[in-house]
């Protein structure tokens, strides 16, 4: 695979991830979290394409399918979320939000589980392109690298991104967020032809 076709691709597979890492960066997160999700979304565009590799394609397109759902299910949440708190904090509503009034200022927290499913749920499409990496005649190793290392940095970049737009735009920014969370999730829940 030539090294433009594989940086565009690897891009592509990204955008997703940075989409929503821009919707979680606009209500804060501590530069460290960032980092950390970044670091779990290049671990699953490492591994989805070489799962979709190896389960085939009826395997991999009801794994796909479930994960997708659930991807969508919790971003529908995490969306709904930050437009309820949002709504919350416009002038008139009382109280603040739960977040803020315990003087969090970064209201992404991190757990297990959370950062799974979503690490998950923005890595379908690496699955889907897994099942065709054999008939490219791909090295497999440098190219699943390249679509982690990629993958990761743009995640990490849109949550510092949303970040620094987030303390300039203020309160706003947990509607924007909210919507493009639940953005991402309508996507990923139509999703892409495989």
């Amino acid at each position: 695979m030539e090294t433009w076709t594989l940086a565009v691709l690897a891009v592509g597979l990204g955008a997703d991830a940075f989409s929503v890492a821009v919707g979680i960066g606009l209500v804060g997160i501590r530069r460290r979290d960032a980092f950390l999700l970044g670091m779990v979304v290049a671990l699953f565009h490492v591994f989805m394409p070489w799962l979709g590799l190896l389960a085939g394609s009826y395997l991999g397109g009801l794994v796909g399918q479930m994960a997708r759902i659930i991807g969508t299910l919790i971003l529908f949440f995490l969306g709904g979320l930050m437009i309820y708190h949002a709504w919350r904090q416009w002038p008139g509503a009382t109280p603040k939000s739960p977040v803020k009034a315990a003087g969090n200022p970064d209201p992404f927290v991190p757990t297990f589980w959370g950062l799974t499913v979503l690490g998950a749920g923005v890595s379908m499409d690496a699955l889907t392109v897994g099942f065709s990496l054999g008939t490219l005649g791909a090295a497999l190793v440098p190219v699943i690298l390249t679509f982690g290392i990629v993958a990761g940095a743009m995640t990490a970049a849109g949550c510092l991104i949303g970040r620094t737009v987030g303390r300039v735009v203020g309160d706003q920014a947990q509607l924007a967020g909210g919507l493009i969370l639940i953005g991402i999730g309508i996507k990923l829940l139509i999703g892409s032809p495989g």
